[in-house]
């Protein structure tokens, strides 16, 4: 015989029993998402070898989370238009900081320039992985860095209408 039932949970809340208020969710599972998406009003530009963080004119491009859990790991994503060399036969790099402390390269030979003029704008996405291993609030800058010659970010071409955009996930483990 065979018994066909249909079950339903309605809830408007779900609360950890514990005095944590937390509640143990199964690895991979987004615990939360936290997004920076504006238009830029500015531009990052440098020429210098050292590391610089990246301004779209609004303000520093970084974004922060506080992971619930020590175990998590923090999933991220990157949208930046308008990125150029404009200096020959040079190229530049999107860093990745965490508090900070240089966590990674997202790109060491972007946008390499060898003809004359300002160069190709090119669009920079990536994603990285990070494990804190801590509760504490972290925030994860952007930072832009060039091998000599001259370069920009948030440049624009045909309009200055363009939204960039980070995304951060806590992934519960």
């Amino acid at each position: 015989v065979y018994n066909s039932m249909t079950s339903r949970l309605l809830v408007d809340k779900i609360e950890g029993k514990s005095t944590s208020g937390t509640i143990q969710m199964p690895e991979g599972h987004v615990i939360q998402t936290q997004t920076l998406s504006r238009v830029r009003t500015g531009t990052t530009s440098g020429s210098s070898t050292s590391a610089v963080i990246l301004n779209d004119g609004v303000g520093n491009f970084e974004l922060a989370i506080t992971p619930k859990f020590a175990t998590s790991k923090i999933v991220g994503s990157v949208s930046i238009c308008g990125v150029v060399s404009t200096t020959s036969s040079k190229s530049i790099a999107v860093l990745v900081y965490r508090n900070g402390s240089f966590l990674q390269y997202l790109d060491s030979h972007l946008s390499y320039f060898t003809g004359s003029g300002a160069g190709d704008r090119h669009h920079f996405g990536a994603s990285f992985v990070d494990s804190p291993n801590s509760t504490s609030t972290q925030t994860y800058s952007f930072y832009g860095q060039g091998n000599g010659g001259s370069y920009i970010y948030f440049d624009v071409h045909v309009s200055e209408s363009v939204t960039n955009s980070i995304i951060l996930q806590e992934i519960a483990q």
